[in-house]
Order: C-alpha cells, then sequence, then structure tokens
C-alpha cells in the first residue's frame, strides 16, 4: 500500500472516529414522495425549545411504535432549510439517543394518517431549524452515530386541517 493511500485510509478513519464521537449523521434518505417546492416559500431561520413530548432510545434491532395526536399543540417552527415548503401546523418533538460508541440504522415512518391531514417528518441534530439534517413526507432513514437527535412531526401549511393524530413507526 503507497503511504499517500495510507495516509488516507488513517485520516477517514480519524474522521469515523471524531464523527462517532460528537453525534453525527452517516447517511440519510426520504421516501422519495417529498412535496414540490411552494413558489415564494422563505426558510427563516428559528431557535426552539426542543424539550421532547418524550425520548425515545434507539437500540440497533427493536421496532416501536406510539401514537400521538398535534391537535390543539404549539407550532414554534414555520419552515425548514432542507425542505423547500411551509410547515405552519403544530409540531411534537421526541429526542432520539443513540448510546456512545453504537452506529444504528434508523428508520421512521407515519402510518395510520387521516388522509385529510398532511404531516411531515423531520429529522435535526439540534434545537436550531438550521440543524435539519432532512425533511420528508411519510418516512426517512439515516445513519446515527451515537448522541441526541431530534424527530419532529409537523403538519403542512398549505393543507386544513393541519393537524391530528398520527401513528410514529421506527426502528
Amino acid at each position: 500500500m503507497s503511504p499517500s493511500r495510507n495516509a488516507l485510509l488513517v485520516l477517514f478513519g480519524a474522521l469515523l472516529w471524531s464523527a462517532s464521537l460528537s453525534g453525527a449523521v452517516l447517511d440519510v434518505s426520504g421516501d422519495g414522495d417529498d412535496k414540490p417546492p411552494v413558489p415564494g416559500f422563505v426558510y427563516q431561520r428559528a431557535p426552539f425549545d426542543c424539550t421532547p413530548l418524550q425520548t425515545l432510545t434507539l437500540t440497533a434491532g427493536l421496532e416501536n411504535s406510539l401514537v400521538g395526536d398535534t391537535t390543539g399543540g404549539a407550532s414554534a417552527i414555520d419552515g425548514y432549510p432542507c425542505a423547500p415548503w411551509p410547515e405552519a401546523g403544530p409540531e411534537d418533538i421526541y429526542r432520539l439517543d443513540v448510546a456512545a460508541g453504537d452506529t444504528i440504522q434508523f428508520w421512521a415512518g407515519l402510518t395510520n394518517l387521516d388522509p385529510e391531514i398532511d404531516h411531515d417528518l423531520f429529522l435535526l441534530s439540534g434545537c436550531d431549524t438550521d440543524s435539519c439534517l432532512i425533511g420528508a413526507s411519510t418516512e426517512l432513514t439515516a445513519v446515527l452515530t451515537g448522541g441526541s437527535y431530534y424527530l419532529i412531526v409537523d403538519g403542512y401549511s398549505h393543507r386544513e386541517p393541519n393537524e391530528g393524530p398520527y401513528t410514529l413507526d421506527y426502528k
């Protein structure tokens, strides 16, 4: 192996190790069924209180489901830089905890949705909309390393009602 190739491998290994210490996302993808951009939508950065509705400890191989409802909830976030459409409906925030040293393939999906209500999913690495990693209509996947993340169920602005019940499946 050449010295330069060996140096690149050492550097890549150091970057992966560093990422695992800081809680990094190695890969993300959405469901491909995302909404088209809304003309005139302008994203506005917004730090928010990310006190979670619930903390979910993620463990590889475990599947879970929970029932939620955004009806009557507060709306602190109007949009995300990772999705070109407005989200003025109320949101439910879940903190995801991944144990230090772990790397997991995370999947989340919304099911049992009322066809009249348009909820969306967002994965963030912090309590500021600028930390948005991915936004998707009904499901997303990410490779997560040890740390805390925030999964948000939010209501799309251009459909009424933009609040209501949902089932969140995750593994």
